[in-house]
């Protein structure tokens, strides 16, 4: 699921950097929306499988703190990520999409070594 998520929301981004009409634009974003609703489901969850729970709590609170972080340095890593608004969006679906791929990746690594 988290690969997938992380695809569907990349791909999603970087077609709003390229696509002007603002109803496809929307309609974009409702996807994105749905992709985002698999990826943070699937983290809390995968959190509570892994670790007891004591430490389930600590780990869900880490990432929480995380996500505030991410999204309070966003503007500076958008700055960071592209001169203008449009590259900076496009920088941040391309990384996305080369993020699930990398995820995908060591997945199905994993899931080779203990069959």
């Amino acid at each position: 699921m988290l690969p997938l998520g992380l695809l569907l929301g990349g791909i999603g981004i970087v077609l709003i950097s390229v696509i002007e009409p603002v109803t496809i634009i929307y309609i974009i974003c409702v996807f994105i929306g749905i992709s985002s609703s698999l990826i943070v489901p699937y983290i809390f969850n995968t959190i509570s499988e892994k670790f007891s729970r004591i430490k389930a709590p600590f780990f869900t609170s880490i990432v929480l703190v995380g996500s505030n972080l991410g999204a309070s340095f966003s503007p500076y890593s958008g700055r960071i990520l592209g001169a203008t608004a449009k590259i900076a969006i496009r920088n941040a679906g391309l990384i996305e999409v080369i993020l699930a791929v990398i995820i995908l990746v060591v997945y199905l690594k994993n899931k080779k070594q203990y069959k």
